[in-house]
């Protein structure tokens, strides 16, 4: 086969036209990076490849524009462009490339959430890991992040702990101990923290 006519067409397209009557729309990239021009000997293998090569370069367009929005983790970006009607290999790749380009990175992203969560929501170390599994990271991501040390983990516990307190209702002052703690549990701290909060509050 051969490219007998390239058209131009709207937002950076082009239409491949081959000598057995068949037309080809493919985007800029995929013209410039194969050096397609008129009078070029094609077959059936070459026609797939830049067909795949294009595709892919549509499903890395929607990401970079999904991330527009905000950032994402790599799991959850395959997700959306597989939803958007993408094979899965494609989105793969796509997201592959995002990634090689530094669009997406699933260590920075999970690193800037604990560092927002542990200053501003108070999450215990539990709650900011089931939050970070259900974002999509991976294992091997999750324990590169440096989470917040035991010492910060245990004033932040102390501080909701204070601002609680007055505000819990019981029979008795065990009663109101109990439900602190469940409190304080809910939020993600473990029992080591907690104990050794339940132990400042009593001395105070």
């Amino acid at each position: 086969m051969k490219i007998i006519k390239i058209v131009s067409q709207p937002k950076h397209q082009f239409l491949l036209c081959l000598d057995n009557g068949n037309e080809i729309s493919i985007g800029e990239d995929v013209l410039i990076k194969y050096n397609l021009s008129k009078d070029l000997i094609v077959d059936e293998s070459f026609i797939d490849t830049i067909l795949n090569e294009d595709t892919i370069n549509k499903c890395f367009n929607r990401g970079l524009f999904y991330l527009g929005y905000g950032m994402r983790t790599k799991k959850q970006l395959c997700q959306y462009l597989t939803n958007k009607g993408f094979e899965e290999e494609v989105s793969q790749e796509a997201v592959s490339r995002l990634e090689k380009k530094g669009y997406i990175n699933d260590l920075i992203f999970a690193q800037t959430l604990i560092d927002n969560w542990s200053e501003t929501k108070s999450y215990g170390k539990k709650v900011m890991l089931n939050k970070l599994y259900e974002r999509g990271f991976s294992k091997e991501t999750i324990e590169n992040i440096a989470f917040p040390s035991e010492d910060s983990l245990i004033e932040k516990a102390k501080e909701l702990a204070v601002a609680k307190w007055p505000s819990i209702k019981g029979k008795s002052s065990y009663d109101r101990k109990g439900k602190l703690y469940r409190y304080l549990y809910s939020r993600g701290f473990d029992y080591d923290t907690i104990s050794k909060v339940m132990g400042e509050i009593e001395d105070e």
